[in-house]
């Protein structure tokens, strides 16, 4: 799943959102709002770029736009660890 959000659009929904769900619990902003690089995704599971685009087609890892830049948020892709059964 892919959702298009521009800077400012991502903003706004930051300012709007209730704090709860805006950090998860126990969380902090920088956790929260930690954005991944796809060459980060694809370093961290050791496979290529291409296949991390493969993944976000498949629907199997949300991504985000900025601009034109994709980003991982890192709960999502812990979520992703957790589905495949891979420790965090």
């Amino acid at each position: 799943m892919t959702t298009g959000v521009g800077i400012v659009g991502a903003r706004q929904l930051l300012a709007t959102a209730p704090l709860d769900r805006r950090l998860p619990p126990g969380g902090t902003y920088m956790s929260a709002l930690e954005l991944l690089t796809l060459n980060q995704v694809a370093e961290r599971l050791q496979v290529s770029r291409w296949t991390v685009y493969q993944l976000i087609w498949a629907g199997d890892l949300p991504s985000i736009h900025l601009g034109r830049c994709h980003r991982v948020r890192a709960r999502d892709f812990e979520d992703f660890l957790d589905r495949l059964g891979g420790d965090t």
